[in-house]
């Protein structure tokens, strides 16, 4: 009996000597979230604090607006090409496109020309001009929705 009396005290201290241990990980695990947390909170309002720039977007200038354009032109040409490659294929039976296939291909080619055709001369200064609104009203909407 005296050994069990022994045994008990024996475990009893060794689970409050454990608790003391744990309690201080976890003031500890307390103490640094509770840091993390504040430095989170004071970093999040820097950043609304400042006020972001319009100008990030690379396109939003004049010079990338019409670097831009120059691209799609590009790419259309290129797209157009290879459809009327793939119709051409498909015309003298080297390639066989399903019937809906060819008959979309087909009315891609004069929309691919249409709007080729609308984008070969120069951009003018009120095309950019409003290409310009419409990313800083965009670039507004953005920043609004961030807050």
């Amino acid at each position: 009996m005296l050994r069990q009396q022994q045994n008990r005290r024996r475990q009893q201290r060794r689970s409050n000597s454990s608790n003391g241990f744990s309690s201080g990980i976890c003031l500890l695990v307390m103490m640094t979230t509770t840091l993390l947390l504040l430095y989170v909170q004071f970093t999040l309002a820097q950043t609304q604090s400042a006020q972001p720039k319009l100008d990030l977007d690379p396109r939003a200038s004049r010079q990338g607006i019409i670097e831009n354009h120059n691209r799609r032109r590009e790419q259309l040409r290129k797209l157009l090409e290879e459809t009327k490659e793939k119709v051409d294929a498909h015309e003298h039976g080297r390639s066989l496109l399903q019937g809906d296939e060819y008959d979309t291909l087909k009315k891609r080619i004069g929309l691919f020309e249409k709007k080729l055709e609308k984008m070969e001369g120069p951009m003018n200064d009120r095309e950019i001009d409003k290409i310009l609104e419409r990313q800083k009203i965009r670039q507004e909407r953005i920043r609004h929705t961030e807050l």
